[in-house]
């Protein structure tokens, strides 16, 4: 991402209505989603499940988005990686929180297989379940953050802002449409 010219703190630099973003809420309106994702949901889980079952539609409202997103080899989030690449990691704590979030993703996949028996294992596979959260865990943003009402959500193309590590951005409401991205030196924590 490249700009032409220096962006001021709290500048607008886009404005995007929540309705085209993949958020929780719009889990709950999936008509596919129906007697699954539910108020009690846990955010991350409604999203990945609206990734992954959009992702499988030819025809989905965010395909452009969907083809866009990178590959789970792309993110290279460590939870992702082989017995052999993990090695690295020996004598670090990276490799203990690793192997606890891959166990924790194994778990809540198996989980809501059983749970909810109309998901069809064939679309909703660990694969895919493991490419939607190392989307989620790498690209999601926290829209209101800080508030009681924040939540999560995937915000087509503006999540490419936030492309490096050490980049902090929050969003603010925008009264005329949905969320403006802006930028900060600081992040607030929910």
């Amino acid at each position: 991402l490249l700009a032409r010219r220096a962006i001021a703190q709290d500048a607008i630099l886009a404005r995007l209505p929540v309705r085209l973003c993949m958020t929780k809420e719009a889990a709950l309106e999936a008509r596919e989603l129906r007697g699954i994702v539910s108020e009690a949901t846990n955010e991350y889980v409604a999203i990945a499940l609206l990734l992954i079952g959009e992702a499988q539609k030819p025809n989905s409202f965010w395909r452009e988005y969907i083809d866009v997103l990178p590959s789970v080899e792309d993110v290279s989030a460590t939870f992702t990686w082989s017995e052999e690449e993990l090695q690295y990691l020996e004598g670090s704590p990276a490799r203990q929180a690793t192997a606890s979030m891959q166990d924790k993703l194994r778990r809540e996949h198996a989980s809501i297989l059983a749970q909810y028996p109309q998901l069809d294992p064939q679309v909703f596979t660990l694969e895919r379940w493991t490419w939607a959260f190392s989307n989620l865990f790498s690209r999601a943003i926290r829209l209101k953050a800080g508030r009681v009402d924040e939540f999560l959500a995937l915000v087509p193309y503006i999540d490419f802002i936030n492309h490096s590590p050490y980049v902090m951005r929050r969003l603010i409401p925008s009264r005329r449409c949905g969320r403006s991205p802006t930028p900060s030196t600081r992040c607030r924590r929910g």
